[in-house]
């Protein structure tokens, strides 16, 4: 436990260095980490993947993240198609490496098309959905740790319990609402910062227990080792990503 708090301390200096040093200076960091986290999917299968296929992810997925909304089914339908082409002409490409690679290529496509609707409203509102996500996946952890009892989905996540779950959804709710009135108050109406509040700690706990279903598909503990305690870039932004695509979804949609 030592450990993983070490680090999770030093993953919040290194995003609020990266915010002071510069004024896109989180933008770069979580770019970077998004590139990370693409090596790690081409890494999953890089005993069976050419050297290129990391390239190919990588550009992909940030032709996705920069491409505009409007033209996102273009971006989607290519890569589809490419993949398809992929798995035809290329014997080590195999069915199951097409849905894969057209899962993660995707969430990470999404979560930087969320970072920058998340950015328009400033730096503050990105520490708000980082707020809220790691408040959920922190006192979850705890509260499974001194009240869990019953387990929230065994076969997928076998630590998770329903108590642990309960606590990450109240606390968090309470700690992002306090930061969302106190600190950004006129950014957004307060029905919104409402429903965010509200969703988010689902979304990220859904986020957490679909990474942890890849996980367990691929008999993996982590996506890579890149931060004791907490895995790979993968294993630490699982459920910010899909919290981002929520906030994302909650802004189109109110």
């Amino acid at each position: 436990m030592k450990e993983r708090v070490l680090t999770g301390i030093g993953l919040i200096a290194m995003v609020l260095f990266a915010t002071f040093i510069h004024p896109d200076g989180i933008l770069f960091l979580l770019y970077l980490f998004i590139a990370v986290a693409a090596y790690e999917v081409y890494e999953l299968k890089v005993k069976k993947f050419k050297m290129w296929m990391l390239f190919f992810i990588l550009a992909f997925v940030f032709w996705g993240g920069w491409i505009s909304f409007t033209l996102f089914g273009v971006f989607v339908s290519v890569l589809m198609v490419s993949l398809f082409v992929l798995t035809i002409f290329f014997d080590w490409v195999e069915f199951e490496d097409l849905t894969y690679l057209f899962l993660m290529i995707l969430l990470l496509t999404l979560a930087i098309q969320s970072i920058q609707v998340v950015l328009a409203y400033g730096n503050t509102m990105l520490f708000y959905v980082f707020i809220a996500t790691f408040a959920t996946d922190t006192f979850a952890f705890f509260g499974g740790y001194f009240f869990g009892k019953h387990k929230l989905a065994p076969k997928i996540s076998p630590k998770k319990t329903i108590e642990g779950s309960i606590s990450g959804f109240i606390m968090s709710v309470i700690i992002s609402l306090a930061f969302a009135f106190l600190v950004i108050p006129n950014k957004l109406p307060a029905h919104i910062y409402l429903v965010i509040s509200l969703v988010i700690p689902i979304i990220s706990q859904i986020g957490d227990l679909s990474f942890s279903i890849i996980k367990r598909h691929f008999n993996l503990k982590d996506f890579g080792r890149i931060f004791p305690g907490h895995g790979g870039v993968l294993d630490r932004i699982d459920s910010v990503i899909f919290a981002l695509i929520a906030f994302n979804l909650i802004i189109l949609v109110l």
